[in-house]
């Protein structure tokens, strides 16, 4: 069995049972969010830390229960654009329900039909649809079309199509999106809050629909989700997903090797990935590539020379392009944080001579961008190990030079 850096699925997929099977039992009886005055479920948790593995888990199950499901993630927009955004998921949803409307043609033909072409197709389809949902289907599949668009109209009608295909179909929806709070960095058209609201209005109304959402983006998850006063607060049912624990870690690399895993050699894994899958997995998969195949287990040299192949390698193709998108200001915080060992405002203001101020307004847009964390008050922490011990590697090459 081969290491995998995608989304692990079938007998790749590890670990997580209590959290999947807790997931699916609410999606399956959804009276227990009633009960809880929940309206959907958010998984949130570090990037990297096997979220999207546990969505496509969950979709995996609830599908052979018979609920349909639509999976949308934010994270794979090359233009995010408002207008392509909703082309897009238009296009999944109208996909995931092909043969239950009996659409005998391609999708994405549907945006270049004539309109009387397009009205004749939708109102002698199979399955009759009603009046209401040819109107919203017409509206979504031409709105880009007309020179100025009405957006906070487009995206209405969107949110309504979800539920509306499934009642008229009499099925059940789970609908699915990863990096949630990307919604709020689409561009050109409606302002985000407002987007957000349309949408929760929208699920309000949901009758065989269900949302469920993930996210890694903690002070945006804080800003939408959690904080008292932020527009879905008390919304969703909330579940963490943690990093693995050193027993998933072993039982991962061992299965994918076939080789033992001395506890020596674990606990150096453990502490370089922070238990973060993504890169459990690379490091198993160059453990494999690095010829230690033959050898019976990987002994704890085997694995440090690996780490420090990691570091001076895979790592630049993985965080180059990250530190390149910050400014001088932030690379000399983020450099004063690692080599002086410094995560408070006052202590970085103070070594680099800069206001304190003015350092934590950098750290604040740090945290934006995933690369710290805010764990207690006026502390920062850097959020990825791995690309802490990348920059560390850094500066000792260049000292060493």
């Amino acid at each position: 069995m081969a290491f995998t850096l995608l989304p692990a699925i079938g007998r790749d997929f590890i670990g997580r049972k209590s959290e999947v099977d807790r997931l699916v039992s609410l999606i399956l009886k959804p009276t227990d969010l009633l009960y809880e005055e929940k309206k959907g479920i958010a998984l949130l948790g570090k990037r990297n830390v096997g979220k999207t593995s546990v969505l496509k888990k969950i979709i995996n199950l609830v599908e052979k229960e018979g609920i349909f499901c639509l999976y949308v993630s934010l994270d794979d927009l090359t233009d995010n654009s408002q207008q392509n955004f909703v082309k897009r998921v238009v296009i999944l949803i109208l996909n995931t329900y092909k043969s239950k409307l009996g659409f005998e043609f391609n999708v994405e033909d549907l945006f270049n039909t004539p309109m009387g072409m397009l009205d004749s197709l939708l109102k002698n389809l199979k399955r009759g649809l009603s009046e209401e949902l040819i109107i919203n289907l017409k509206l979504l599949l031409t709105f880009d079309r007309e020179k100025k668009v009405d957006m906070n109209s487009v995206f209405i009608a969107m949110f309504s199509l979800f539920d509306m295909l499934a009642k008229e179909t009499k099925t059940k929806l789970l609908l699915v999106i990863d990096e949630f709070c990307g919604l709020r960095n689409l561009k050109d058209g409606v302002d985000s809050n407002l987007l957000f609201e349309k949408f929760k209005s929208a699920v309000l109304k949901y009758e065989n629909t269900l949302l469920l959402v993930a996210d890694s983006n903690k002070p945006a998850c804080e800003e939408l989700l959690l904080r008292q006063g932020s527009i879905f607060e008390g919304f969703f049912h909330v579940e963490d997903i943690s990093s693995f624990s050193k027993e998933h870690i072993q039982k991962t690399l061992e299965k994918n090797s076939g080789k033992k895993i001395p506890e020596n050699a674990l606990e150096l894994i453990l502490d370089f990935t922070g238990g973060i899958p993504f890169y459990v997995q690379f490091i198993g998969r160059m453990l494999g590539r690095h010829g230690f195949v033959s050898a019976n287990s990987f002994d704890q040299k085997i694995v440090s020379e690996v780490i420090q192949d990691f570091l001076e390698q895979e790592a630049n193709i993985l965080f180059r392009e990250q530190m390149n998108r910050l400014s001088n200001k932030e690379k000399l915080i983020l450099v004063c944080m690692i080599e002086q060992d410094l995560n408070t405002p006052s202590s970085i203001s103070k070594e680099i001579n800069y206001s304190q101020t003015n350092v934590r307004r950098f750290l604040s847009i740090m945290e934006e961008k995933e690369l710290v964390v805010n764990t207690k008050r006026g502390v920062f922490e850097i959020q990825d190990n791995v690309f802490k011990l990348w920059v560390k590697n850094l500066i000792n090459k260049e000292v060493k030079n």
